[in-house]
């Protein structure tokens, strides 16, 4: 039967290193822990002009800025009718009705945030309805771009799109800021 090896002398030195890690890794835990819950909670964190949750940068005409800096009241340009299709499959009503071969796309406009986890997008549409819509001629903030038309928000077909979806192939462009209080009936 083999005789079980004496277990090797711990150098005092390698005591002292356990124990500086120790406290380390405890406070970046902490710090980590600390951050975390920060960001679970939305408002918690303020973004300022260094921080890479402030994306003011971005916020000119036409840019592509990644879903997980929307906010309520963007607008955005161009959104692929069959996408549009395929994200309002499970609201109240399926957008676009019809598809055409004219007209392939329509604009997205951000209802509300939904904290940490997303946003609600809702597609526009030029045809009168009745209900709410950002008139022609509104000068959108901070771009200054012009609507050319009004534009109806299709609430029925609101939608839920998670930050940390991919679902766009290729983002769409960034048109402006029109405030959801400001939305003429």
């Amino acid at each position: 039967m083999p005789k079980a090896r004496p277990a090797a002398p711990v150098s005092t030195a390698a005591q002292n290193t356990a124990a500086i890690r120790k406290p380390r890794n405890h406070q970046r835990n902490q710090a980590r822990q600390s951050l975390l819950d920060a960001v679970l909670q939305p408002g918690t964190i303020q973004a300022s002009a260094k921080s890479p949750q402030d994306p003011s940068p971005f916020l000119v005409l036409y840019a592509r800025i990644p879903l997980q800096y929307w906010a309520c009241g963007w607008l955005f340009k161009a959104i692929d009718d069959i996408l549009w299709r395929s994200i309002t499959s499970e609201a109240r009503d399926t957008f676009p009705a019809t598809l055409r071969e004219d007209h392939t796309t329509h604009p997205g406009y951000v209802l509300r945030d939904i904290g940490n986890y997303g946003v609600e997008l809702c597609p526009l549409t030029s045809r009168p309805k009745p209900g709410q819509r950002i008139p022609a001629g509104t000068r959108l903030q901070p771009t200054g771009f012009v609507l050319e038309k009004d534009s109806y928000p299709v609430f029925r077909a609101a939608t839920v799109l998670p930050r940390k979806n991919g679902i766009f192939p290729k983002l769409p462009q960034f048109l402006g800021i029109f405030p959801p209080h400001e939305l003429e009936a």
